[in-house]
């Protein structure tokens, strides 16, 4: 009778501690997701960045476009 009861105790014991890896799994499962969705948002914001820094150089490139076609075209004078 003793018998049965320890080798129970034993089997609930090493079910509890299946049950607690699993646990642990989902909780690296867990950890490994936020992992790569902090690296998603990462390569997002480097995707803003890299707007933001074609947005300048194009600014740039017209501003310059515009002065050096201002700078090149005659003087306007009024027709009379």
């Amino acid at each position: 009778m003793i018998m049965k009861f320890h080798i129970k105790e034993r089997e609930r014991e090493r079910e509890r501690e299946r049950e607690r890896e699993r646990e642990r799994e989902r909780e690296r499962e867990r950890e490994r997701e936020r992992e790569r969705e902090r690296e998603r948002e990462r390569e997002r914001e480097r995707e803003r960045e890299r707007e933001r820094e074609r947005e300048k150089q194009h600014s740039l490139s017209l501003s310059l476009s515009l002065s050096l076609s201002l700078s090149l075209s005659p003087p306007y004078s009024h027709p009379t």
